[in-house]
């Protein structure tokens, strides 16, 4: 436990032991002109530090649907991407989807594309959204819960994400077969939404 901890800049409680750092030090740029590209390049523990320094959206600032790409940071990358464009949902996932449904409260679904018809979108995996402390470091995050909505190792899946700039978003995700905290998986959330169109 020690050894991971250390490893993921973790205490031995489950938060984050490591100082605090700029987002701008991190990314080596201005957050503001970072893209979802520029994640890409981060390490884990970069993207790990980038997101404990980041903070979390108001609810109503997470309206519509927004494209998604996993971050290929950790060891455990390609075993997080395989799962969730395989096993997760009916197709390769593409994003994420949010509205309000008060001031801290919401839902959402994510979007894949679906194998039988190009260019479709399949809407579904829903979650309920709210505001509130980080499973990571305590700090308010905006979270993802899937369980009211999904069984077996979905039904576990909590997903936070915090703000890098007005169309970007670092997420992570945890699920407990895969580890819980001790080893989310990094994906971003980027450029202007399109309108909700709901489940299915």
């Amino acid at each position: 436990m020690t050894m991971t901890a250390g490893l993921l800049g973790l205490s031995v409680d489950g938060r984050w032991a490591w100082s605090d750092h700029s987002p701008e030090e991190i990314l080596g740029k201005p957050p503001l002109t970072a893209t979802a590209g520029d994640l890409g390049h981060l390490s884990r523990r970069q993207i790990l530090r980038l997101f404990h320094c980041a903070a979390a959206p108001e609810m109503h600032a997470m309206e519509g649907e927004y494209s998604a790409v996993i971050l290929p940071a950790g060891v455990f990358a390609p075993l997080a991407s395989f799962f969730t464009h395989t096993f997760f949902g009916p197709g390769r996932w593409q994003g994420k989807a949010f509205t309000a449904r008060g001031r801290d409260c919401g839902e959402g679904y994510n979007l894949f594309g679906d194998h039988s018809s190009a260019g479709r979108l399949r809407r579904t995996r829903r979650f309920l959204t709210t505001v509130g402390p980080s499973r990571f470091d305590g700090r308010p995050s905006f979270c993802m819960d899937y369980g009211p909505y999904n069984r077996f190792l979905v039904h576990s899946m909590r997903d936070e994400i915090r703000q890098l700039g007005p169309q970007l978003f670092l997420g992570l995700g945890i699920m407990a077969a895969g580890g819980g905290t001790l080893n989310p998986a990094p994906f971003a959330l980027f450029g202007k939404p399109q309108p909700w169109r709901g489940p299915q």
